[in-house]
């Protein structure tokens, strides 16, 4: 495993699962999230998709949460 860090956007296209553990290897990228195309992104914390500067889309994918503390707001 390893971080995810810098300033461009990560963007997670496809089918099969990418896993963020922000408590295993800090994640700090602050261009933002985008998944799309039916795959999945597994996050632990709030943090594991980025900086909440950068933002998140969700367009066609998944997200699971795996950790505690995390809410989301319907849009």
């Amino acid at each position: 495993t390893s971080s995810v860090s810098g300033t461009g956007i990560l963007n997670a296209t496809g089918a099969g699962t990418l896993v963020l553990n922000d408590l295993a290897n800090a994640t700090t990228y602050s261009g933002g999230t985008v998944i799309s195309g039916g795959g999945t992104v597994e996050i632990n914390t709030l943090s594991s998709l980025g900086a909440t500067s950068g933002g998140a889309a969700l367009n066609g994918g998944t997200v699971r949460v795996t950790g505690d503390g995390v809410t989301t707001t319907p849009p």
